[in-house]
């Protein structure tokens, strides 16, 4: 699976005065991480594969030009070097998918799949047979 997104970076320098200035903008356009989520009895454990930078576009700049190729390079780099520590603390956020609705259903075998650009999340519904207090008359009260 995939995740394609962009970012936009604005940096301001407080000047002498305390007045904040527009220093330079920047936009990280189709940054692409890769991962896979891998399900153990109903629970996801997302894991990155890859990190991409697409291309960085200098939106504004009050010093002058940026070298953005240089600058998506060095960022690339960064991204390599910080996907174990990414995942590791990923690790620490497993999401439990529940196994029963409402006490009436119970959910097995999940399994994500893209379609058309949607992520759907498919399992298996089991019907749990209601107690016989579930449909028993209310008293009225006196």
């Amino acid at each position: 699976m995939s995740l394609t997104t962009s970012l936009a970076f604005t940096f301001y320098v407080t000047k002498a005065d305390g007045t904040q200035e527009l220093a330079c903008e920047v936009l990280f356009k189709d940054l692409v991480f890769g991962f896979s989520a891998i399900i153990d009895a109903m629970v996801l454990h997302p894991k990155i594969l890859s990190a991409d930078i697409g291309t960085i576009v200098q939106v504004a700049s009050t010093f002058g030009d940026i070298d953005t190729a240089q600058m998506a390079a060095l960022f690339q780099q960064i991204l390599n070097i910080a996907l174990e520590p990414m995942n590791t603390a990923i690790n620490s956020f497993t999401l439990t998918i529940p196994n029963k609705l409402f006490g009436l259903v119970s959910l097995a075998n999940l399994q994500l799949v893209i379609n058309d650009n949607y992520l759907t999340a498919i399992v298996d519904p089991t019907f749990i047979a209601p107690t016989g207090a579930m449909f028993e008359k209310p008293t009225p009260p006196k």
